[in-house]
């Protein structure tokens, strides 16, 4: 997890303390999912289909998850952190 708030620099929400977050009972990827609809239809065209095609891009590297996508739970072992690190 070091490796990858490295290499995320100030691109990463995340910060100490923000544990709460991942145990509210409404979906934050639901209120983010209206916010970027909301976002992508105000500007221009062109830039929002360069970060739609940006988002397809990043889910087709999904695949190469290691662990199980749904629940977001990681394999264990020295590959599975390689390829985490490596998604990151």
């Amino acid at each position: 997890m070091a490796e990858a708030v490295r290499k995320s620099g100030s691109w990463l929400a995340c910060r100490p303390g923000w544990r709460r977050m991942l145990h509210r009972r409404i979906p934050d990827h639901m209120v983010d999912a209206e916010r970027l609809r909301a976002g992508l239809a105000a500007i221009d065209s062109e830039i929002a289909d360069r970060v739609r095609r940006r988002a397809t891009d990043y889910i087709a590297r999904l695949d190469a998850f290691p662990g199980d996508l749904a629940t977001g739970v990681l394999s264990e072992g020295p590959d599975a952190e390689e390829m985490f690190a490596a998604l990151a």
